[in-house]
């Protein structure tokens, strides 16, 4: 007997049991499903969270200033959030110059000012007084004009960056190229204007689109060098440093020397520190978690499926006693048996992995549509999913495959 009979065979006893044949591969369609669904949501939660880091890089730290709760009145029990004392502009230049691996360092302050255009028109978007350097460093582009730079500084110039959204709210549909804006109760000259390209945040979780930027040595100048409170103690000059560092093997070393640092410095409670690199680490170790489950959950699916196919086989064997004691009779080898046999299991299978294919993938389409979350449907993703049901199916259909085989044809005919 040749393979094409074998197969042909197989093909026409599975039509002909297709009741049983659906009832056997549903097993398979849900194990399979739940793989595809759990492999595509897994990894696209995965590259939202690498997209969403890689934008801050890992090859950076980030120091932040924390507020603190200060009792502003001790009869009405009035607490306020206050900065104190935060981050200094000598803290960068301690960093530059005494740590090593450093390649670019710049600071930012969020400005509590209202800004208002040259026709009097008040709009609610947030200034920060950064470094010619931010822009490098967040990865955004120029829609228009160009950002601030190192003679803005040197001049204390009144120049501004202005983000594309604050563009539109407050100039709307008119170029802001050398228009003015009323920001600390002086004008400001536009520059330019920003793209942020990468979805990067500013300070507190601010769309940097929605931000105006000034120079900060104008932002200092304006403001007052340095800041003071009741107690003549300084306060925060910036709200947040961000170290560049030439590659990421500088970060775990500079880390634990700003840590020491800030510790030697009183300052652990006054400043946070946000590392990229360990939250991608610590991402890429929840997926794993995650992952581990999920497979655990679809592996016991396609156990239950796989037993399903067992089952169905050894019935098909017990009810086709006589058929394979005849074709044995007539000069079928063992072989040709345990082969037909166990090209019915994998059909079975592979028939029940395609189904299963689209339904996962039906479910994954309603969670990126419904819920909400970030889904990737990958062709290594399907071959995953329609391989594991193609070996279970092999798997488990392998013994019943080896029963129909070892039947004896003068024990099959006489009991048939």
């Amino acid at each position: 007997m040749n393979i094409i009979d074998a197969v042909s065979v197989s093909i026409a006893d599975l039509y002909f049991r297709r009741f049983r044949t659906a009832l056997a591969t549903l097993g398979i369609v849900f194990g399979v499903a739940a793989v595809q669904a759990m492999l595509c949501i897994g990894e696209g939660a995965k590259e939202e969270a690498l997209a969403g880091i890689a934008t801050l890089g890992v090859d950076k730290i980030f120091l932040r200033t924390e507020l603190v709760e200060k009792t502003l009145d001790e009869e009405d029990s009035e607490i306020a959030k206050v900065e104190r004392p935060g981050l200094l502009l000598k803290d960068c230049q301690h960093i530059r110059e005494n740590m090593p691996g450093v390649e670019h360092i710049a600071a930012a302050r969020i400005l509590k000012s209202s800004v208002f255009s040259m026709q009097g028109r008040e709009t609610a978007v947030s200034v920060v007084a950064t470094n010619a350097i931010y822009q490098q460093l967040v990865g955004a582009t120029m829609t228009s004009g160009r950002f601030l730079n190192d003679l803005d500084e040197q001049r204390l110039a009144n120049h501004c960056v202005i983000g594309k959204k604050a563009a539109r709210s407050i100039f709307l549909f008119n170029d802001p190229i050398g228009k003015h804006i009323d920001i600390l109760g002086m004008p400001f000259t536009v520059v330019g204007v920003l793209d942020n390209t990468n979805d990067t945040t500013a300070l507190a979780g601010t769309d940097i689109d929605d931000v105006i930027f000034i120079p900060l040595a104008t932002a200092i100048n304006v403001s007052g060098d340095p800041y003071f409170d009741e107690q003549n103690q300084p306060i925060a000059q910036i709200d947040a440093i961000m170290v560049d560092l030439e590659s990421a093997k500088f970060v775990q070393p500079m880390a634990l020397r700003l840590r020491r640092w800030l510790d030697k410095e009183n300052r652990i409670g006054d400043c946070s520190m946000q590392i990229p690199l360990a939250i991608l680490r610590q991402q890429e170790s929840t997926k794993r978690i995650f992952s581990l489950v999920m497979t655990t959950i679809a592996g016991i699916s396609l156990l239950v499926g796989g037993i399903g196919i067992m089952n169905i086989m050894l019935a098909n064997v017990s009810e086709r006693k006589r058929e394979i004691g005849t074709r044995r009779a007539l000069g079928a080898r063992q072989r040709d048996i345990l082969f037909q046999f166990c090209f019915e299991a994998s059909v079975l299978s592979a028939f029940g992995g395609l189904l299963g294919i689209a339904l996962g993938y039906g479910l994954t389409l309603a969670v990126a549509n419904y819920a909400g979350w970030p889904v990737l449907v990958t062709l290594a993703n399907i071959s995953v999913g329609f391989i594991a049901a193609v070996i279970t199916g092999i798997v488990f259909g392998y013994w019943p495959a080896k029963q129909a085989a070892q039947v004896v044809p003068i024990e099959a005919l006489r009991a048939a």
